[in-house]
């Protein structure tokens, strides 16, 4: 089985909890680590606070761990605590803070979501590129960081997992056939790399959507204002933030299998057609099939083109004989095919 990376957004109630069993609040992590021992010898884990409860079902010894947390004394104090227990009974244990995740209301809807939205793609991709499977345990913190954890998991394909405090399973939020069309997010990138960084004047703002036309209804669903500023909102950064991902790379399937090769029998087939077309697919994780398009002129092996679909054509030759392959990929409209072309391109420069 795959590892995981279990992304766990935390609150308080590791604090809040000790509180109520010792009618005094806890003197530092160290204290509500030694809370979560007595718990664990008495059998009583599951009641010590939302994350144990939910990492129960989810954390495994080869997974890793990352604890998603507020700014606040007691979020500090609950995460390293959370990260002290945990640091023997899993791979790996780590700690991401989001500044904004504060009681303030405005701190929390200026910054503290697109910082969480930010976090949690960041560390969907350093799993990816560590090769364990992400996934988001959205049980602990608060409403919003639910809310937009599975926001974030929906967007990017990744499981995300909500634990009721009275039950005694999981409950699977799988992520949906549904996705922003992130070709419109190309067509107007540079509108969205301006925004993205900070508030910007409304004026200026309605002065660049004017150019627009019927587009700019669909941008300002992105957007949200504020004092006479408008900024991405929180889902608008995440729309971002997962384009930026598909124009980096595309995604591997989220079940990586063996990609399927099927070239036929033809005896008349380019020598060592076989062995590239394996080496193709095993080396390229986005590459989901490779098949026989068609024979061809014996011209050059190069890349061909990409259509929207994910598919990628490829000029395959010996010098005597050439055959096109068409490689289906996990590539999503017309932006992250291309993309998937130049590396594919790149990968033949490499050989």
């Amino acid at each position: 089985m795959t590892p995981k990376t279990v992304l766990t957004t935390c609150g308080v109630s590791l604090w809040s909890n000790f509180g109520k069993s010792n009618s005094r609040p806890a003197q530092g992590a160290h204290e509500l680590a030694r809370y979560l021992r007595q718990c664990e010898r008495q059998g009583a884990l599951k009641d010590a606070s939302a994350e144990t409860h939910s990492l129960a079902y989810l954390l495994h010894p080869g997974d890793a761990l990352v604890l998603v947390h507020s700014p606040t004394g007691e979020g500090r104090e609950c995460a390293e605590a959370l990260a002290i227990f945990y640091q023997d009974k899993c791979a790996e244990v780590s700690r991401r803070e989001v500044r904004g995740l504060e009681e303030s209301p405005k701190e929390m809807r200026t910054a503290g979501l697109r910082n969480l939205i930010a976090a949690l793609t960041e560390e969907i991709e350093k799993a990816e590129k560590r090769s364990t499977a992400p996934v988001i345990n959205a049980t602990g913190g608060f409403k919003a960081m639910v809310v937009y954890a599975t926001v974030v998991g929906m967007l990017f394909g990744v499981p995300v997992y909500y634990v009721f405090e009275s039950f005694e399973h999981k409950i699977d939020l799988v992520p949906l056939p549904l996705d922003w069309n992130l070709d419109f997010v190309a067509e107007h990138r540079e509108f969205f790399e301006w925004i993205a960084d900070d508030w910007k004047p409304a004026s200026e703002v309605e002065r660049r959507l004017q150019a627009y036309g019927e587009a700019a209804k669909q941008v300002r669903m992105l957007l949200e204002d504020s004092n006479g500023h408008f900024a991405l909102s929180a889902f608008g950064q995440a729309v971002w933030n997962r384009w930026r991902q598909f124009e980096l790379t595309p995604p591997p399937p989220p079940r990586r299998r063996k990609p399927k090769v099927s070239l036929g029998k033809d005896h008349h087939a380019p020598r060592g057609l076989e062995s590239f077309a394996g080496r193709l697919a095993a080396e390229n994780c986005f590459v989901t099939q490779v098949t026989h398009k068609s024979e061809c002129r014996p011209q050059p092996t190069r890349v061909l083109r990409s259509e929207a679909d994910g598919s990628v054509y490829l000029r395959y030759s010996d010098g005597g004989s050439a055959v096109v392959l068409r490689v289906q990929t996990t590539a999503k409209g017309a932006t992250q095919s291309r993309k998937a072309q130049a590396l594919l391109e790149e990968w033949l420069r490499a050989r």
